[in-house]
């Protein structure tokens, strides 16, 4: 191999279709840095080929050729990187023979040295020779943004990624700026994540959210009193009805609307009226003589004619006057007037 230095190198050869058809040299060169070779005969009467190869194969490893007609003719690593390498310059004469020069360049791949190799800082649009200027790899995958599938390296493609420079970050449900995984509230629904988990509704569908029918923003399946009337659930025969709670009869009329609550065929003003319980089916309005109207306030409870006022029996139809106050009214009394004569033989019976 020849030796050479970083920069220019100038070497001169003489070749021959005749008996010195090829001529060979191989370079080291060094990492980082690439080769470039011009090769240019003194006359122009030699038609010659200039190739760079890769060692230890090059028949099989050709990085540049140069078939022009022109002299001089360049072949260089450009696009390949051969740093730390051995290379093979081989000059083929074609026909004609005579003295050539050979100029080869050791060129830094990286001018700045920014430690970016120009081409790369070509590619990534950053300054190839301002070491300030260096390609941006949010992920220091040693892949610059402008080439990288997943610039922050969060295991999301840019082109599906909502935050494509925040790896802790990839979806935005809402569109509201802030990434799901630091949203507390991912569908913009006004009901946190953990909300919607523990009440059941899709935390990432805004059309999804937890019942709450009292408004309280404590969902129905979290709520002990779903519909805010002051009674729990649990206690509750209509827990999403704000203005029922009891349904004493169980005729899934709440007692608030059921003119009837216990069911016993007396409506509940009635049974106020009447003295009776109108929350116990057992407990009926007393109507001594079954005519619709109860005692308190029938003016003839046992309806035999006589007001209850002048009744000296109101509950008994078959009575009504007791003349000689003896408890036994005068229809059954045989001496209604107590002077100790019966009726049958009393002159004056009363």
């Amino acid at each position: 191999g020849i030796i050479t230095n970083i920069g220019q190198n100038d070497f001169t050869g003489w070749a021959s279709s005749a008996d010195d058809v090829v001529d060979e040299y191989s370079v080291d060169v060094p990492a980082d840095y690439g080769i470039s070779v011009s090769v240019s005969f003194d006359t122009g009467e030699v038609n010659f080929d200039v190739a760079l190869a890769l060692m230890p194969n090059p028949a099989s490893n050709i990085i540049d050729i140069s078939q022009t007609p022109s002299s001089p003719e360049t072949v260089t690593s450009n696009g390949t990187y051969v740093g730390g390498e051995t290379v093979l310059i081989e000059i083929y004469a074609n026909t004609g023979e005579g003295d050539y020069n050979m100029t080869i360049w050791i060129f830094t791949l990286d001018t700045d040295g920014d430690g970016f190799y120009d081409e790369d800082e070509i590619t990534c649009g950053s300054d190839p020779d301002d070491a300030s200027s260096v390609p941006q790899d949010t992920d220091a995958d040693g892949i610059c943004d402008v080439m990288d599938y997943d610039d922050d390296g969060d295991g999301y493609e840019d082109a599906n990624d909502s935050f494509p420079l925040d790896d802790t970050e990839w979806e935005d449900t809402d569109n509201d700026g802030i990434g799901n995984n630091g949203d507390e509230d991912d569908d913009g629904d006004g009901w946190t994540d953990t909300e919607e988990y523990q009440c059941g509704s899709d935390p990432l569908s805004f059309n999804s959210q937890p019942d709450d029918y009292d408004g309280d923003q404590i969902c129905d399946p979290l709520d002990d009193d779903d519909d805010n009337d002051g009674y729990l659930d649990s206690e509750d025969a209509f827990p999403l009805d704000a203005e029922e709670w009891l349904d004493t009869d169980g005729d899934l009329i709440g007692d608030n609307e059921d003119i009837d609550d216990d069911g016993d065929g007396f409506s509940d003003a009635i049974e106020i009226t009447c003295g009776s319980d109108p929350l116990d089916a057992n407990s009926l309005p007393l109507d001594t003589d079954q005519d619709g109207s109860c005692n308190a306030v029938d003016g003839d409870d046992d309806n035999d004619g006589y007001a209850d006022v002048t009744d000296a029996f109101p509950l008994d139809a078959g009575e009504w006057v007791d003349t000689d106050g003896d408890g036994t009214g005068d229809n059954s009394d045989v001496d209604d007037d107590g002077d100790g004569y019966p009726d049958n033989s009393d002159a004056f019976p009363l």
